[in-house]
């Protein structure tokens, strides 16, 4: 590691800015590109590699010639950085963090899994992660840093010391997520929240025909929110890249391929950026949603039969009735035992419980959305009664409707 100071002396120390702090450290050798863990935490970044790759790609030794500096490359994640000397650490920058100086939301998380393109696999263990890091402001980080630096060196360092250093590269996708994270645009095309969801949900479940019918009714569509000041057409742009990222998450939520998905979302992109004039922001995010919805559509087409793909546009339309077998049967011409042994072999499950699971998807969109109580949402979706409702909502969430909506809640709250 190249450690000019007693290596115990120096954990030392670690350990106790980690007691007071409650941050992992971890140094840097940015000229061989190697990071060595001095105390760590429980919940570690699964995203680590990439974040040191990131970290080598943006910053070089030059970056921190302060003493301390606070360094952040999402606007979400802050760290504190030590610059020892070198007969201390050779080569070496000392790391305290991360931290954050807002709540994470889940529209935080939501953008993080975007920009850095997070497997599904990943993303459970990505959320804990962020849902784990301690909440500072720049000023208690800044004390931080004084009182590392002062066990380190016994030195004294001064505020007008401390440098902030926000290495943004100047392409579209870092200035995008920055507005996003800080602006927390309501909704990709700054109408009510209703436009947005519904339109995320038709794409999440392949709805092609439900969409374009929304689409054809909707005509003033248009980017009226503003991402890029004096800029119209960096503005336009910007507003319909968010556009392509939250169909991408939409599609792939709803069991698009995340590759296909990313493809999507690359191809997109770079239309919209060689455009000069970009004059075609309404046509452009309607063929971005359209082909986002294909996509899935095409997707469960392969995975499952046209028979259960009518069975599940026919629930997905009478989702607010009473449904029984034998009407849904009635409807796609087949005799009920028959569709059900076809329709279980096909998914996995019966047609009495993917009904109860889409009824529950939709309370949950109610929940979200509207400001019906627990009792309306259940006697619009049609079940027995309240009790009912509780009890199929708890099974098949985990939790009840009540602390579903003050867990969101918690969320939202920044």
């Amino acid at each position: 590691m190249g450690l000019m100071i007693h290596e115990d002396e120096l954990l030392y120390v670690c350990e106790m800015m980690h007691h007071y702090a409650k941050m992992p450290i971890f140094s840097i050798d940015l000229i061989g590109g190697t990071l060595t863990s001095l105390v760590s935490n429980t919940i570690e970044n699964p995203l680590q590699d990439k974040w040191l790759e990131d970290m080598l790609q943006h910053c070089t030794k030059k970056d921190f010639d302060f003493p301390i500096t606070v360094i952040t490359l999402n606007n979400v994640e802050y760290y504190l950085c030590i610059r020892a000397r070198e007969s201390m650490i050779n080569d070496h920058i000392l790391f305290l963090g991360p931290c954050v100086f807002d709540k994470i939301t889940k529209n935080v998380i939501y953008d993080y899994m975007i920009k850095n393109k997070v497997p599904r696999q990943l993303e459970e263990k990505l959320r804990s992660y962020l849902l784990s890091l301690p909440l500072y402001n720049k000023w208690t980080l800044s004390r931080f840093g004084q009182m590392f630096y002062y066990l380190l060196m016994r030195e004294r360092v001064g505020l007008t010391d401390i440098q902030y250093l926000t290495p943004f590269s100047s392409d579209t996708e870092s200035e995008l997520q920055q507005q996003v994270a800080n602006q927390k645009i309501e909704g990709f095309l700054h109408h009510e929240n209703k436009y947005e969801n519904i339109i995320r949900q038709l794409i999440k479940e392949g709805r092609l025909d439900a969409l374009e019918k929304l689409m054809a009714s909707v005509p003033e569509l248009q980017g009226s929110g503003t991402v890029a000041r004096n800029n119209p057409v960096r503005n336009e742009k910007n507003l319909a890249i968010v556009c392509v990222t939250l169909a991408s998450r939409a599609a792939m939520d709803g069991g698009l391929n995340s590759e296909i998905a990313y493809t999507l979302s690359d191809m997109f992109i770079q239309q919209i950026e060689s455009d000069t004039n970009f004059n075609t922001f309404v046509e452009t995010i309607k063929k971005v949603f359209k082909e986002y919805a294909k996509q899935v559509m095409l997707a469960k087409e392969q995975r499952y039969s046209k028979v259960v793909i009518k069975v599940e546009q026919f629930i997905y339309n009478n989702l607010y009735q009473k449904l029984s077998v034998q009407e849904i049967a009635n409807n796609v011409g087949l005799s009920a035992d028959y569709l059900s042994k076809q329709f279980k072999k096909d998914t996995g499950i019966t047609i009495v419980d993917y009904i109860l699971q889409e009824k529950i998807k939709e309370a949950k969109n109610l929940i979200n959305y509207t400001n019906l109580s627990i009792s309306e949402i259940s006697n619009y979706l049609q079940f027995y009664d309240q009790s009912h409702f509780i009890r199929v909502f708890k099974r098949i969430c985990g939790i009840t409707p009540k602390q579903y909506k003050l867990q969101n809640l918690n969320l939202d709250i920044g």
